[in-house]
């Protein structure tokens, strides 16, 4: 590293001697040698959970409990027991489930769950982000981790970090979470009361998620040592960075609580053994209060309701049919725009069901073909609460005079008011087929298509003599996204082992349709009709045609209106031709940040095998069940 940092500046800034105490390791203090991602974190870390499930009941009860313990240690390394808390990372995960059923009488059941999760995370009082990026960036030479009595280390200068005093110098921080859940329900069944297959169910449940973050971080002093006495001590003079070894404390929580109420009719029949008819009525409303919000809008309650319904119809089991329908209301829109109507609407066709399918049956097991189209609907949309009402800004101020040093404080329109502002909906297509071979290999492929209207924007093509000091917010964009998903599954059984492998496969391409821009001079710098990434952009830039290779290929070329340049730097295309690379000869570049491509594969093996131990007698039968960790890859060309 010494060495090509000579050849970086041109001359012998270490001298032959110095770079011998690199090589050897002679003085670690003055010559370190760190490798930052060794000393920062281990090769691996391992986690743990323990899973205890209970059932049992009778013909009153039946229940089902449950209880987790998840563990997960650090990647990276600790301080030991040099301070009386531990800074490394670890996260553990409570988790308790108990679902009880009664029967009050031969038709009524009476459900109560109960659930509750805890969790906590421990770790430095720095950011996780700031010390993975600090080991990267850190020359190994520069300083060491610590130095050797002691003392902790620094640049020579202010701006750099010691990302090892970053892990274990820097205080700790604890988060908690705690989620609570309660759910009571009734089903009656009215197949005597009313009609056969008719039942009824109400349900009601509240749910209490807490948070809370404390961090009590310090910034201990730290030195750099700027060589040795004559009795071989460090010398360090002054401290680089002042601070102090007292734990500061900073807090902060959030929190909710969320009731729901459900009430629905559900009917399922079967007809002269041919015709299945089902149909679903529901009615459900939600309020969820935020807790320590500290803002007078956010602290009020959210409120939304709705009515959904269902009916389905199968004749044979092979042809099949079905309507939806939603009707959501949101307290995000004005009067007469609250509620939003989204119908959908499928069909299914199972061709290995019918009797000219019976000779390939063998090979080709099940076969269905199925389509949809349908409307969902978005009402958080904006990031604000009640979006159509204008607000006022009193934030601001007017100048006027000689030299515009007269003046005071004023308002101004914030937003404007859009009483119209209304869901944002998403049209869906779905075609795809299931398919089933030799009763071991399952095949499901699926083509989506969506194209997203009313999507909520600031207006960005509104002159500036409208005379508005904000942009307003309409349901004015419009997207499209479609693609293919497909899933393959292997089953198998060896013995008293059922082994299944898993694939999956997702291609998916957006378009933007609609986001309001001005118009460009050139259409090709327009944002419509290209792929779009986080943020709804595409990145534009200029071509590269390779390097200029002599000066008169410089002389005979278009202006490059980016500085100068000479020979060897990199010529760009002149895009629209008019003799000079400027801003309108930028273009979409490649790919966004969103993979169009993602695949993954796994691997599950469970069953029961017979264990022994030094012993000729067996003991009893033991399951298990082995899972190779799930793999998620995304592709995208640069």
């Amino acid at each position: 590293m010494a060495e090509l940092y000579n050849e970086m500046k041109g001359y012998e800034y270490y001298t032959p001697t110095q770079l011998d105490y690199f090589r050897n390791g002679t003085d670690t203090d003055l010559y370190p040698d760190v490798d930052w991602m060794k000393e920062l974190y281990k090769d691996m870390a391992s986690n743990q959970r323990v899973n205890l499930n209970v059932s049992g009941g009778g013909d009153i009860c039946k229940y089902f409990v449950s209880g987790s313990l998840y563990n997960e240690g650090s990647i990276f390394r600790n301080a030991g027991k040099q301070y009386d808390y531990n800074t490394s990372l670890r996260y553990n995960k409570y988790s308790f489930r108990a679902n009880m059923d009664f029967t009050i009488t031969k038709s009524t059941v009476l459900n109560v769950n109960l659930a509750n999760i805890y969790e906590k995370f421990y770790g430095p009082g720095a950011d996780k982000g700031t010390i993975w990026s600090r080991a990267f960036e850190t020359s190994p030479g520069i300083y060491p981790k610590q130095y050797s009595d002691g003392t902790l280390s620094y640049p020579s200068i202010q701006g750099g970090e010691n990302p090892w005093n970053l892990l274990v110098h820097s205080g700790y921080g604890e988060q908690f979470w705690n989620s609570a859940q309660a759910l009571i329900g009734i089903n009656q069944d009215l197949g005597d009361l009313v009609t056969k297959g008719l039942t009824a169910s109400i349900k009601f449940s509240w749910d209490a998620i807490n948070s809370n973050t404390i961090v009590r971080a310090k910034t201990p002093n730290q030195y750099y040592a700027k060589g040795r006495d004559e009795d071989g001590n460090l010398i360090f003079g002054s401290p680089i960075v002042t601070g102090t070894d007292e734990l500061g404390l900073d807090e902060s929580g959030s929190g909710s609580i969320t009731t729901y109420l459900e009430g629905s009719l559900n009917y399922n029949r079967l007809f002269a053994e041919k015709h299945r008819i089902g149909a679903m009525l529901l009615y459900n409303h939600k309020i969820t209060n935020k807790k320590l919000t500290y803002s007078k809008t956010l602290s009020l309650p959210y409120k939304y309701q709705g009515i959904a319904g269902r009916v389905t119809y199968a004749f044979k089991d092979t042809y099949f049919a079905e309507f939806n329908m939603g009707y959501n209301g949101s307290e995000n829109f004005a009067k007469g725009h609250r509620f939003g109507f989204f119908p959908a609407y499928a069909i299914g066709w199972m061709i290995s069901n019918e009797k000219f399918w019976d000779p390939i049956r063998p090979v080709i097991n099940e076969l269905k073909l199925k389509g949809s189209y349908g409307t969902v609907g978005n009402d958080a949309i904006g990031g604000d609460r009640w979006i159509y009402q204008s607000t006022i800004s009193t934030n601001n101020g007017w100048n006027y005079g000689e030299n515009g040093a007269e003046g005071g404080g004023g308002i101004q329109v914030g937003n404007v008011e859009n009483v119209v502002v209304s869901w944002e909906k998403a049209y869906k297509t779905n075609l795809g087929f299931e398919m089933k071979l030799f009763d071991r290999i399952r095949l499901q492929a699926d083509y989506f298509h969506e194209k997203r209207e009313g999507v909520f924007i600031n207006r960005q093509g509104l002159p500036v003599i409208v005379g508005l000091t904000t942009k307003p917010k309409t349901n004015i964009g419009a997207s499209v996204n479609r693609g293919v998903d497909a899933t393959l599954e292997y089953e198998e059984k060896i013995g008293e082992v059922f082994l299944t492998g898993r694939t999956n496969f997702t291609f998916n391409r957006n378009k933007l349709l609609n986001n309001d821009e001005v118009e460009k001079l050139y259409k090709y710098q327009n944002s419509i009709g290209k792929t779009f990434g986080t943020g709804g952009s595409h990145t534009f830039g200029l071509i590269a045609e390779g390097l200029f290779q002599s000066q008169e290929e410089i002389d005979n070329a278009p202006e490059q209106n980016f500085g100068t340049y000479r020979v060897g730097d990199v010529r760009y295309k002149d895009v629209n031709g008019d003799g000079v690379v400027d801003t309108y000869d930028k273009v979409a570049l490649g790919y966004t940040d969103l993979p169009e491509i993602t695949y993954g594969f796994g691997l599950t093996a469970n069953g029961s095998v017979g264990i022994s131990m030094l012993s000729s007698k067996g003991l009893p039968t033991a399951p298990f069940m082995w899972v190779v960790p799930r793999c998620v890859l995304s592709l995208q060309e640069i």
